[in-house]
């Protein structure tokens, strides 16, 4: 992703970090749906999972001993980007993706990831959204009763108050996300 360092974004309204608040939905923060909004919004987005999933994986990879290569990274970038449209999730829904992420992968502590990084995803992202707010089975094509059980392997590991946000968490989270966006983009 090379060019994203040269590209330049035409307003602070045009970033979806621009709120008073926090959790603004990606696919509703531009006002048009002109092409170059539709590009510099696939191109944020994209530049953020990127760089939070490189953030994660240097501090846990060699310690869970994940087996990522930028292959399997873009693959997960893709999977995490689809997933995000198709639910029609939040910024704020991938900012709970990360702390729990980051939870759940310190809780393993060395312990070695039995699952795909993409399946501990889904399943995080199950619980965020709600096991029965959606049709898991349109979105994913998987049978319930595997999202179901992906659901509960993953719960075993993770306590409930796991899934508590505080303000301050998500404020701090949004903060890094805007530093991340206002260093790499000309923002006018």
């Amino acid at each position: 992703m090379r060019y994203v360092y040269d590209y330049e974004m035409y307003s602070p309204l045009n970033s979806p970090f621009h709120s008073d608040g926090l959790g603004m939905n990606y696919a509703t923060d531009y006002p048009g749906s002109t092409q170059t909004a539709k590009f510099e919004k696939k191109l944020v987005l994209h530049y953020i999972i990127n760089h939070s999933f490189n953030l994660l994986f240097e501090g846990y990879a060699e310690k869970l001993q994940l087996e990522i290569n930028e292959k399997t990274q873009v693959e997960l970038i893709q999977f995490t980007v689809a997933l995000f449209k198709r639910l029609e999730l939040s910024l704020q829904n991938f900012q709970k993706l990360l702390l729990l992420l980051n939870r759940y992968f310190t809780k393993l502590g060395s312990e070695k990831l039995q699952l795909s990084v993409k399946q501990v995803v889904l399943g995080l992202l199950v619980q965020i959204v709600g096991i029965t707010s959606t049709n898991w089975h349109s979105v994913t094509g998987l049978p319930l009763n595997s999202v179901h059980a992906l659901v509960r392997y993953i719960d075993a590991d993770l306590d409930e108050e796991d899934y508590d946000f505080s303000n301050e968490e998500l404020e701090m989270i949004n903060d890094k996300m805007k530093s991340l966006i206002y260093s790499r983009f000309d923002v006018i």
